[in-house]
């Protein structure tokens, strides 16, 4: 009867890497919402017209770079972006995507096998998963994480001699030409040429180490065969080591500052933990290539500031796994005299703790919950989120009439580019070729606030039109000054996004009419009533930029009513989002309303307990509603946050 039910609990066990894997592919299902993703459809659109890109070419889409040489190092990539995009569509994009990193565990789990049961592979690849949630978008990055696995599996496998060159060098080829990423596979066979001449590899023995090394230089070598040649490592270099990465972060979560921080946030944290402890407690030998992998994964997250901890996730799985094996084991082995692991019942239960677990992600990711929990604009299913960019301002884009000379966001470049590929557009997000100056000339000039670097930024480029994504942080402080200048005015603005015409310039007076203007406002109410008829669902909406945007917009303008109206929205959509309760507060404490500002204030400080503002204007609430003690008590607790910003809000009585 006892081996019965073990045969069972063991059967039971492998039957949860099935959901596991699910997950992993319900991760791969989301709204496309990140920007350079137009970018990649824009190069392959214009080599569809143009032909392979080549060292003497230069960038075909920004005015401010039209004489710098362009190196596309994700040419292969694009192109293929480009033909499945004109084939099926973003459907078809999100299916290519999360077909390749399904692929990618599939390819994984021979090697797992090694070292780990049923249970810890499942655990490590509902791991794994968490890790890889912020980075499943498209973008090259995710075929690296199938040609990593790839390199991974064949090189762990019993394949040897000439059939690994047969298989590897194609992939090798491809991997140079779809992604800066590319350095990785000579990275990989060098780690197993190493285990080799060790001694350490079952499968080869040392007198292979020879053949590998070969393997390993044939691999750097092929690298070359690519429209750029030795160019391509200069470039790849560049990119891992880019200062510029920082100022141009694309928006994998561009409204996480504005939520109370997650514990997925650990997740990097929560890995080295969990391999510190996998290499201490494990009674054999290492496995060495595995190891070294997982250590190289952990140098690039941490290095990086966890961008790459996708990277991290694959090359590490195996250990995960193993780790996650010997924990239990050591767990097992201290508390036997305590809890009787080993028994069948036990460990069914441990196998519904873990099914419990994967229906709890899959059922975060499918309800949304993860990506509004953690600042995403996407939603879980296939479509592309406009509301994120400068499309409904179409209207008003596409006139032809629209100046040349326009300054813009640097997330909007890649969709402009995209959008209007007769334009040339001002910067997008491909940091190597703009560098770490120009980008921070943007930012000091058109996000900051700064007069004298916007006058600078302005004085260079001589701009007849500016356009502003509503989204970006701090935009609703740049907008004010540019409008109270005379020559600036506002032509459109839905929320999302704000165009300014220069009315120094005779052709832009054709541009501002009366219909356009209320295009961008209806675009704005429509948005406002679909989020609302979707706030109290289970399926949650995905957070809305537009209304974001907006919200932002009017209260700054002192439009406290109609601010206060889009912040009710966004807080019953999502009671997690911390400024919208915030901004609440405030319209409420300025129109009149301070017991709903004190219940307001007191859930943004709850969710942001170290953010001074909060208790600021929770104090000026209290005042407000007749309350100096608790008024000075909130004001005290702010003081004590931020001294400085406390003096210059002033004291809880003050208007």
């Amino acid at each position: 009867m006892s081996r019965t039910c073990n045969g069972y609990v063991k059967k039971w066990g492998h039957v949860l890497i099935l959901p596991a894997l699910i997950v992993l592919l319900l991760a791969g299902i989301r709204t496309a919402s990140r920007p350079d993703m137009w970018m990649h459809l824009a190069n392959g659109r214009w080599q569809q017209e143009n032909g392979m890109p080549g060292c003497a070419t230069t960038d075909p889409f920004s005015y401010t770079r039209a004489d710098t040489p362009w190196i596309n190092t994700t040419w292969l990539y694009d192109r293929l972006l480009y033909r499945t995009w004109a084939s099926s569509g973003i459907t078809g994009l999100t299916a290519l995507h999360a077909g390749a990193i399904l692929a990618a565990f599939l390819l994984l789990l021979p090697v797992t096998r090694k070292f780990a049961g049923p249970f810890a592979t499942a655990l490590g690849l509902l791991f794994s998963a968490c890790m890889l949630l912020p980075h499943l978008e498209i973008r090259p990055h995710i075929f690296s994480l199938l040609f990593i696995a790839l390199f991974t599996a064949l090189l762990s496998s019993k394949c040897r001699g000439w059939m690994l060159f047969l298989l590897l060098l194609p992939v090798q080829i491809v991997w140079a030409n779809m992604s800066v990423s590319f350095l990785l596979g000579p990275l990989i066979i060098a780690i197993f040429v190493f285990q080799t001449y060790r001694g350490n590899d079952e499968n080869r023995a040392p007198r292979m180490a020879g053949p590998m090394l070969l393997l390993l230089a044939a691999s750097l070598a092929v690298t070359l065969i690519s429209p750029y040649g030795v160019r391509l490592y200069t470039q790849a270099l560049a990119m891992w080591n880019n200062p510029g990465l920082a100022s141009a972060q694309v928006w994998q979560a561009p409204f996480r500052h504005l939520l109370p921080p997650s514990i997925f946030r650990h997740t990097v944290a929560f890995a080295l933990v969990l391999g510190a402890g996998g290499m201490i407690l494990y009674k054999g030998k290492l496995p060495f290539a595995i190891t070294m992998l997982a250590i190289a994964g952990a140098m690039m997250a941490l290095y990086t500031e966890s961008r790459y901890a996708d990277f991290f996730a694959v090359m590490a799985f195996p250990f995960f796994c193993l780790s996650f094996s010997t924990w239990g084991d050591s767990i097992k082995t201290h508390l036997k005299h305590v809890v009787p692991f080993s028994t069948p019942p036990f460990r069914m239960v441990g196998s519904v703790i873990i099914l419990l677990l994967i229906l709890l992600m899959a059922l975060m990711i499918v309800s949304n919950r993860y990506y509004t929990r953690h600042g995403y604009t996407c939603e879980f299913g296939t479509g592309i989120e406009y509301d994120l960019f400068p499309e409904a301002a179409s209207v008003l884009l596409e006139n032809d009439a629209f100046p040349e000379q326009a300054v813009h966001s640097i997330h909007d470049g890649a969709f402009l580019a995209w959008r209007y590929p007769g334009r040339k557009i001002f910067v997008d997000g491909r940091t190597a070729l703009y560098g770490q100056s120009f980008y921070s000339e943007i930012a000091n000039g058109l996000m900051r606030g700064s007069q004298k670097h916007r006058d600078e930024l302005f004085e260079q480029w001589r701009p007849a039109a500016i356009v502003l994504n509503m989204a970006t942080p701090l935009a609703e402080t740049t907008i004010i000054p540019i409008l109270n200048e005379k020559k600036w005015g506002l032509a459109y603005f839905d929320g999302t996004t704000a165009i300014i015409l220069n009315r120094e310039v005779p052709a832009n007076k054709q541009l501002v009419s009366r219909e356009i203007w209320d295009s961008g406002l209806q675009t704005l109410d429509d948005a406002y009533q679909t989020y609302r008829e979707r706030a109290g669902g289970f399926i949650k909406p995905p957070l809305s930029p537009r209304l974001i945007g907006a919200g932002n917009y009017y209260l700054s303008m002192g439009r406290y009513r109609r601010a206060a109206a889009i912040y009710a929205v966004l807080t019953r959509a999502n009671p997690r989002l911390a400024m919208a309760w915030l901004n609440l507060g405030i319209c409420q404490v300025q129109l009149d309303q301070a017991s709903d500002g004190i219940h307001s204030l007191q859930r943004a400080c709850a969710l942001q307990p170290r953010n001074p503002m909060c208790r600021l204007w929770l104090s000026r609430a209290y005042a407000a509603a007749g309350d100096p003690t608790n008024a000075t008590t909130a004001f005290e607790t702010a003081r004590k946050l931020n001294l400085s910003m406390a003096e210059a809000f002033g004291m809880p009585n003050e208007k």
